[in-house]
């Protein structure tokens, strides 16, 4: 028994590992710092736009 124990170990572990990665992934964990600054990029485009439409350019 401790044999069969020991020797599926590894991939449980790895299992375990690439599914809390892929969870990670999915929820936007990795990605959302990203997305957060593409976002505040994208807000302070739109108000210099906005400032160089009242200034007439």
């Amino acid at each position: 028994m401790y044999d069969l124990v020991t020797s599926l170990l590894p991939f449980v572990l790895l299992l375990g590992f690439w599914l809390f990665l892929m969870q990670r992934f999915r929820a936007g964990g990795a990605a959302n710092p990203m997305l957060a600054k593409l976002e505040e990029i994208r807000q302070e485009l739109a108000q210099i736009r906005e400032e160089l439409r009242r200034r007439n350019f």
